[in-house]
């Protein structure tokens, strides 16, 4: 979209949220087995990423079952992460 990933323009809007930085402490993304590779070659490549992104907070979601299903990746990322409860956002697909 304009050149850059979707989840560029998503960070972006995150960064302006006080409350959510650091992000690289609050910022998780859940993906799908699928597109886990692509996510992490965008975060590992700074200027693709906006300066980077942690693959630590790349969540692979192993049982994707192939349909949205953000509450089924929310209640996958806190089983993940659990100190998510504490934090605000979980960036989904």
């Amino acid at each position: 979209m304009g050149g850059q990933p979707l989840v560029n323009y998503w960070i972006q809007a995150l960064q302006h949220t006080a409350r959510l930085l650091p992000l690289h402490d609050k910022v998780f993304i859940v993906t799908s087995p699928a597109t886990h590779s692509s996510y992490q070659q965008w975060a590992a490549d700074r200027a693709a990423s906006l300066g980077g992104f942690p693959a630590a907070n790349l969540l692979e979601h192993r049982a994707w079952s192939g349909q949205a299903a953000p509450l089924q990746e929310l209640e996958f990322a806190l089983g993940e992460v659990p100190s998510l409860q504490d934090s605000y956002v979980v960036v989904a697909r």
